[in-house]
């Protein structure tokens, strides 16, 4: 049977959320452009949608990347005592 560590199950399962998540997160960032009522330029009315659903995904990945570097490197000092 196949053992992952914690960091890379958060990982894996990080880029799964983001790959869902992107697509929703591109449609509705498209609708952000075509508001009539939009005052803001239309990258900003993208940027606002996008980050709007993928925002929270998006801290999960850096988070995660975060964890498994803090990991390696506790491992890495830990094994070399």
């Amino acid at each position: 049977m196949l053992k992952m560590s914690f960091g890379t199950l958060l990982l894996l399962l990080s880029i799964v959320i983001n790959l869902i998540a992107f697509p929703v997160a591109y449609f509705i960032g498209g609708m952000g452009t075509d508001s009539a009522t939009n005052d803001v330029e239309m990258w900003q009315g993208f940027l606002f949608g996008f980050l709007f659903i993928q925002g929270i995904p998006l801290l999960m990945l850096i988070t995660s990347i975060v964890i498994l570097i803090f990991r390696k490197k506790v491992k890495s000092k830990l094994s070399d005592k």
